[in-house]
């Protein structure tokens, strides 16, 4: 696969999308239902899309291994939204997901054991019995059910 810094545009399967607000649409969609949206532009774009919000142009990524080239493999060779990543230092702290530079490096080095393959049939034992629990405790409330998610998922 040819190195995403080195294309002008990845594949896309359409032209992207239009926004005569430049963007403050998307932002409205984004807000009220971001999986939704995430979902809708990666089936109506494919793996990799342009986007313009507000005065900010950005790319979606979908395709595993344009992740990879972003987070791992080229993540020097991209530059991420310094106003954006500092507004959500305010509010997180600085983490793997908002650090640049050494910094990630460092805490990227802190996480990356937990994601070793071999890990990942535990982790699917632990997600799946969850879901089953879950799963298991709405159907007992009945047809209509009301909940709080964060307590649910705390």
């Amino acid at each position: 696969m040819p190195s995403l810094c080195t294309q002008q545009r990845p594949p896309c399967l359409k032209p992207p999308p239009f926004s005569p607000t430049f963007g403050t649409d998307h932002l409205l969609r984004l807000r009220r239902d971001p999986l939704g949206f995430y979902e809708n532009m990666h089936a109506r774009y494919g793996d990799a899309e342009r986007l313009r919000l507000g005065p900010y142009r950005l790319w979606l990524l979908f395709h595993p291994d344009h992740v990879e080239a972003v987070m791992a493999r080229q993540a020097a060779d991209f530059i991420r939204f310094e106003r954006l990543m500092r507004i959500l230092r305010q509010w997180n702290g600085e983490n793997v997901l908002t650090a640049d530079g050494p910094a990630w490096h460092e805490r990227r080095r802190h996480v990356l054991p937990v994601f070793a393959t071999r890990h990942l049939p535990d982790y699917a034992a632990i997600i799946s019995a969850r879901a089953e629990t879950f799963d298991a405790a709405l159907a007992a409330r009945g047809d209509m059910v009301t909940f709080d998610v964060d307590a649910e998922m705390g």
